[in-house]
C-alpha cells in the first residue's frame, strides 16, 4: 500500500531531480532559502471499499522565488514546468503511477 509519506516523498523528489531547489520541511515562519519549495497536504480523506482502499487530498505546491519583489515571470517559468513535470500522475520508483486531478487557482 502506497503510504501518505511514500507519495511526499515522491513529490519532493521530483521538484529536487527537475530543479535542484531545496524542499522545506520546517515551519515557513522558522525561515527559508530562496528559492525552494514547500509542499503541504490538504483535506485527507480514506475510506475503503471490499478490497480496496481510497485516498483522496489536495497537494499544494508553494514556490519561493529568488528575490521577494522582482518574481512574476520566474513564478509563471516555474508554474509552467511544474505543470510540466507532474503532467497529471505522480510516478514512484516501482513503476507505480498516480492519477491526479488538477486545478490551477
Amino acid at each position: 500500500m502506497i503510504t501518505y509519506i511514500d507519495i511526499k516523498k515522491a513529490i519532493n523528489s521530483n521538484l529536487i531531480k527537475k530543479f535542484n531547489i531545496e524542499v522545506n520541511s520546517k515551519d515557513i515562519s522558522e525561515g527559508f532559502v530562496r528559492p525552494s519549495f514547500f509542499v503541504e497536504f490538504l483535506n485527507p480523506i480514506r475510506w475503503s471499499s471490499a478490497d480496496q482502499i481510497h485516498k483522496s487530498f489536495s497537494v499544494q505546491i508553494y514556490y519561493f522565488p529568488t528575490d521577494r519583489y522582482d518574481y512574476s515571470l520566474e513564478i509563471l517559468d516555474v508554474q509552467g514546468q511544474l505543470e510540466n513535470l507532474f503532467d497529471l500522475k505522480l510516478r514512484f520508483m516501482t513503476g507505480i503511477s498516480i492519477s491526479m486531478k488538477q486545478s490551477l487557482t
